[in-house]
């Protein structure tokens, strides 16, 4: 099923934009495409769900590449902001079981990009949680992925 198809079945619908127009201007250059041709759009999903869950972690966006689901994070990659990771990481599991099933099956894949630097030791605690879950930030997201 094409990516687009996946979204038109979430509440996420109404946000889906193409390419990476749905990133913020200033985030945008944090991601980086091999071929744009093969760029299936993109969802603000912090923008679009504000409403319903003012008070939760949400995560920031989705963008579709090769009918994958890439969710994006863009945010500070520092040991004291590695719960508040966590947090949203585990709020978008969450969400996706509850409300969009297929868009996490979707060969979902999910990436924190730092809005600055890494400062995150890598011999520390913090470092090992973010690598059991796969979650390690990078500086600029590379797609494909």
């Amino acid at each position: 099923m094409s990516f687009e198809a996946v979204v038109n079945q979430t509440p996420l619908a109404d946000g889906l934009k193409a390419g990476l127009q749905a990133v913020k201007n200033n985030e945008r250059s944090k991601i980086q495409c091999a071929d744009t041709r093969q760029l299936n759009g993109s969802v603000d999903i912090d923008s679009l769900l504000k409403k319903q869950y003012p008070r939760s972690n949400r995560w920031d966006y989705l963008v579709g590449y090769r009918d994958c689901a890439v969710f994006i994070e863009v945010h500070p990659a520092m040991t004291s902001e590695v719960s508040t990771m966590l947090n949203k990481l585990e709020w978008l599991h969450s969400w996706l079981r509850d409300h969009a099933p297929l868009l996490g099956k979707q060969g979902a894949s999910f990436h924190w990009v730092s809005t600055d630097g890494v400062s995150i030791p890598k011999k520390s605690k913090q470092y090992r949680q973010l690598a059991q879950k796969n979650l390690l930030p990078q500086r600029v997201l590379h797609l494909p992925v």
